[in-house]
Formats: structure tokens, sequence, C-alpha cells
């Protein structure tokens, strides 16, 4: 799978926020429910990952079954959204 985000990040904050995710979809997928959903309310983060499934819909192949696609997406998502409000870990 593979994710950009384009962003702005003020007093702890996303003031701008875009996702599009690809490898889990015929073509790349923008998630922007969840991505407003994270500017409303940084918790959302965790609280709204279910918006990702909706948005997706990703294929077993030799390469990687759905069911991963899904977990590495949402994984990689919360720990990267995490780390631009938070900062990296130390």
């Amino acid at each position: 799978v593979n994710f950009a985000v384009a962003f702005q990040v003020e007093a702890g904050r996303f003031t701008r926020l875009r996702i599009a995710a690809g490898a889990v979809a015929p073509t790349v997928v923008g998630l922007d429910e969840y991505a407003e959903a994270v500017l409303r309310d940084p918790a959302a983060v965790e609280g709204e990952i279910g918006l990702v499934d909706d948005a997706i819909a990703p294929i077993d192949d030799i390469r990687a079954s759905a069911r991963y696609r899904r977990m590495a997406l949402k994984n990689v998502l919360r720990h990267t959204l995490r780390e631009l409000l938070e900062g990296p870990d130390e």
C-alpha cells in the first residue's frame, strides 16, 4: 500500500489535510471523509479509522491479501498522522 498526505498543522491541530491511498482499490482513492473527520477533531485519527475501510476496496492477490492491505494502510495512517500532530517518537 502507499499513501500521500498534504497537510498543515498549527497548535497541535491540522488546519489542512488531504489524504490519497494507492494499491487499495482499482485506482487511487481520496480518503476525504476520514481527513474531514480528523480536521474537525484530532481524536478522530483513532476514533474514525473505520471511515478508511468504507473508502477502500482492496483485492487479494499474490502480493498481499485484502485483509493485510486494509490493516497496513490503517496502521501507517494512524502512526503518520499522530507523528505529524505530536512530533516524532524519541
